[in-house]
């Protein structure tokens, strides 16, 4: 009985403790409820409700180490912007920048953060649906994460659904992009005429040499207007090609056969380069791989159905790829 009861009275001190540090935590930020109010100092910020806005308007973010926490809560626009606005809805320059938990969606583009120097962004377990003017989520900038997102709906001309950049300004290489465990769905290139250069890309990823793209699920990136659709897109132009580019156990489907369409394609690419584990629908091409001089990036464990090329440019193959 002396035990049931000491028990109990460490059951209800661990929950007290615990509890207490939790509640500490949950008010331990600024709370933002005015989306023309700048961030322009270092801190936590919070949402404490939803966020509607029926003007032109933007979320600004100008200081470094800033954490937006939307913490499950909706920002949302039912403007009705002229041709040439572009705004994103968050918007962010800075060096340690996060926003993370919550929904963004009725706006032109979704978050873009730039960083200052360092870089260290981070995009955390956010939702951006309908961005309609070519970009759901982008960071640039070194040491930069796009995680545990979901982009719906994007669309317009020069369309990227999550668009990851390792600097801000085609400068040198400074550190490494991670682009992981997202949901891409229904990314759209749309315009008035027929263009090829109205490109769609689920994730684009540029100017940087190590980067790390896995356990993504990038579904239905289609065009309107005949240009180019590619699941998967990584550029290293504009940097030494010396580092490591992993691209693996990711998902790239279409529902019906997009025409021209890349699932997975890598240009300019490192030494050190492997796409790999990864599952391949009804593209035209499977995997295309370009290298720098003298590279030599590997196939390995690759399964790709419905593409009329599986693999194509300059590559290893190794085992275990298999096509349908």
């Amino acid at each position: 009985m002396r035990n049931q009861k000491y028990m109990g009275r460490l059951v209800l001190s661990v929950l007290f403790v615990f509890g207490s540090r939790a509640a500490v935590a949950q008010v331990s930020c600024t709370p933002y409820t005015d989306i023309n109010q700048v961030i322009s100092q270092s801190g936590n910020y919070c949402f404490t409700r939803n966020i509607v806005v029926n003007t032109a308007a933007q979320l600004s973010i100008r200081a470094n180490n800033v954490t937006l926490d939307l913490r499950g809560f909706t920002l949302q626009s039912n403007y009705v912007p002229p041709e040439n606005y572009y705004a994103s809805a968050i918007s962010g320059i800075g060096d340690g920048i996060t926003v993370k938990n919550g929904t963004i969606t009725g706006f032109p583009r979704g978050i873009s953060l730039g960083a200052s120097e360092k870089g260290k962004l981070l995009i955390d377990n956010i939702t951006v649906i309908n961005a309609f003017k070519g970009d759901g989520i982008a960071v640039f900038g070194p040491d930069s994460t796009v995680r545990d997102s979901t982009v719906s709906g994007t669309r317009g001309c020069l369309t990227r659904a999550i668009s990851a950049w390792g600097n801000m300004n085609n400068n040198d290489y400074d550190g490494p992009v991670n682009v992981r465990n997202n949901l891409v769905i229904d990314t759209r290139a749309t315009g008035s005429t027929f263009e090829e250069s109205c490109p769609a890309f689920g994730i684009h990823v540029r100017n940087t040499r190590d980067a790390s793209i896995h356990n993504n699920k990038v579904r239905n990136t289609t065009s309107d207007v005949g240009g180019p659709v590619v699941g998967i897109y990584i550029d290293i132009d504009g940097v030494d090609s010396l580092g490591a580019v992993d691209v693996w156990n990711n998902k790239v489907s279409n529902a019906v056969l997009a025409s021209p369409s890349v699932a997975i394609g890598v240009i300019n690419l490192a030494s050190n380069a492997v796409v790999r584990d990864s599952v391949i629908e009804n593209f035209d091409t499977g995997i295309k791989l370009f290298p720098s001089e003298g590279a030599v990036p590997l196939y390995l464990y690759n399964t790709i159905t419905g593409a009329i090329t599986p693999f194509d440019g300059d590559g290893l193959m190794g085992p275990g790829n298999e096509t349908n």
